[in-house]
């Protein structure tokens, strides 16, 4: 299984084929729109050759075609990565300045 990331406004569903080209690799497994992504995200059985990370080249066709980018699990932005003992604390007034979840 390969997970994968739709663009924003982008409609998923399961049992849709994912392509590359013109050429079929697989099919959408479940697909649900991230709350805090914004964006539609899911599982893919592709290919073999097809189940590899980062790839922004394949797509999701059912009645409109949808580009799709594969990712590495787990789709979460840990936070706690970006607290700094020497810059935060608990009972300090300097805010903590995150990134954004997603670019």
């Amino acid at each position: 299984m390969t997970t994968f990331l739709a663009p924003e406004g982008a409609s998923v569903s399961a049992d849709q084929g994912v392509w590359f080209g013109d050429r079929p690799i697989g099919r959408v497994l479940v697909a649900e729109v991230s709350p805090i992504l914004g964006r539609a995200v899911g599982l893919a059985l592709l290919d073999r050759a097809y189940a590899h990370a980062g790839i922004d080249r394949y797509e999701v066709r059912g009645p409109v075609a949808v580009p799709i980018r594969t990712v590495s699990p787990p789709l979460l932005e840990n936070r706690s990565l970006h607290v700094r003992a020497q810059r935060h604390s608990w009972f300090g007034t300097t805010p903590a300045d995150f990134p954004p979840v997603w670019p």
